[in-house]
């Protein structure tokens, strides 16, 4: 993402990695957030070329680039997390969700499928860990627990729909006025709206429970959760956390190299995959 200045104006001009989204895939993303900003979301959308296209193609050295430009989000990084700042932003995604349940379009996106994300991670992690079977034991059994408790919630009635898919602070700016912008809608996608949060409940380990009560909180007073979205909320969180160690093993490594990763980083993030099985699954209930 590059930002452009001009001397009246910023804007955002975002231009995707070869092979990363198709075009289809793109306008998808583009198609949400001006359906989302008609609903009275604050909400940059993309900025025609004077042909009237939403998204461009470069020739880059290594293949087709798509580009898309949008108005700078206005508003700032926030300095600090907080409790209201979390309260605030669990309206704003809860606004989200309600504001894409009527959300139509005859572009393409991949759905977040719980499965597909976990196959993928497994596939991904289980060869770096031969020579440690607890580990590789670890892993394999909480794929496969999740996979069941989640089966089972879905039968109960989740709610499925667009999520933003990368719900978290480095995703925000905050105005003068106090006002969350959310912006960042490339890893969107249709799937269930109760991993949506995952980021923020991690703060329930992270020392900061009080940060994930005020953004459920903020949330509920926009929009219900079912008991089943409830109880589905913490078996999400090793799915994207698995992809997340996933992205960084393959799609990371690839774009920066592998000592872009320290030599400890898979330890840390088992670290983090233990102690959420241990504090918060295994006190969970359906």
């Amino acid at each position: 993402v590059y930002e452009i200045e001009t001397s009246e104006t910023r804007y955002a001009l975002k231009v995707y990695g070869h092979g990363w989204r198709t075009a289809g895939e793109i306008a998808w993303e583009v198609d949400l957030m001006a359906h989302l900003a008609r609903k009275g979301l604050a909400v940059a959308t993309a900025i025609p070329r004077v042909d009237g296209a939403l998204i461009a193609t470069l020739a880059a050295p290594e293949g087709p680039r798509h580009v898309a430009l949008f108005p700078f989000v206005e508003g700032a990084k926030p300095r600090a997390p907080s409790s209201a700042l979390y309260r605030a932003f669990g309206r704003v995604v809860a606004q989200i969700h309600h504001a894409s349940d009527d959300f139509a379009t005859t572009q393409p996106r991949s759905p977040l499928d719980v499965d597909d994300l976990l196959d993928s991670s497994v596939r991904a992690i289980l060869p770096l860990l031969g020579s440690r079977p607890d580990d590789r034991a670890f892993v394999a059994d909480l794929a496969g627990r999740v996979r069941g408790r989640i089966a089972a919630l879905a039968a109960r009635g989740l709610d499925w729909g667009v999520c933003h898919g990368d719900v978290t602070l480095d995703n925000v700016h905050v105005t003068d006025n106090g006002q969350v912008i959310v912006y960042d809608f490339d890893s969107a996608a249709p799937g269930w709206r109760a991993a949506d949060p995952y980021g923020v409940m991690t703060w329930v380990t992270r020392g900061r429970p009080e940060y994930w009560d005020a953004f459920l909180g903020g949330y509920l007073e926009v929009r219900a959760l079912t008991e089943a979205d409830r109880a589905a909320m913490p078996w999400l969180v090793p799915v994207q956390l698995l992809d997340n160690v996933r992205f960084h093993l393959t799609d990371w490594v690839r774009l920066r190299g592998a000592l872009s990763l320290s030599a400890d980083y898979l330890d840390g993030e088992l670290a983090v995959l233990r102690r959420w099985d241990r504090d918060v699954l295994d006190s969970s209930t359906s």
